[in-house]
Parts: structure tokens; C-alpha cells; sequence
């Protein structure tokens, strides 16, 4: 498990794409990732996607904010996640 780690990716107010440091898992029953911005977690689907950078296969590693949650200038993110 990997916690608090502060994902990769420029909080500008205008990126959105964010990457892990390692692949997490995200099949069940260890879909596991949390998402937090300023202690708050964020919902999967509603607020962020996950996907994997290398294609299908190659294991999940970003996140993707969803438009109008696109993390501002100042805010801190962290996540939570089990490794794949």
C-alpha cells in the first residue's frame, strides 16, 4: 500500500492528468486507489477517472480530474492505493 503520496502533475488550475508512482490495483475486489484534494476524497467517476498511461494491459497509473474539478493553484493531493 502506498499512502498520501503526492501524484505527479502541475496543480495549475488547468491540468488535469496526474500519475502515480507505481501501477495501482483497480480490478475487484482491489479497486482500491483514494483520491484525496485539501483532505477531502474525492469521488471515482464523479469527480476523477483512472486509466492506464501505457494502454490496455500495462496497469494503471493516472488519474484524470473531471471537468469543473480540476484541481486550483495551491490545493494538495494525495492518494492512497494498493499496489498492482
Amino acid at each position: 500500500m502506498r499512502w498520501q503520496e503526492e501524484p505527479t502533475g502541475l496543480v495549475d488550475g488547468a491540468n488535469t492528468i496526474f500519475t502515480t508512482a507505481e501501477m495501482f490495483c483497480q480490478d475487484p475486489p482491489y479497486m482500491a486507489i483514494k483520491v484525496f484534494r485539501n483532505g477531502q476524497q474525492q469521488s471515482l467517476d464523479d469527480d476523477y477517472t483512472v486509466s492506464e498511461s501505457g494502454g490496455a494491459g500495462t496497469g494503471f497509473d493516472t488519474v484524470t480530474f473531471a471537468v469543473g474539478c480540476t484541481p486550483k493553484v495551491g490545493e494538495i493531493l494525495r492518494v492512497d492505493y494498493a499496489v498492482d
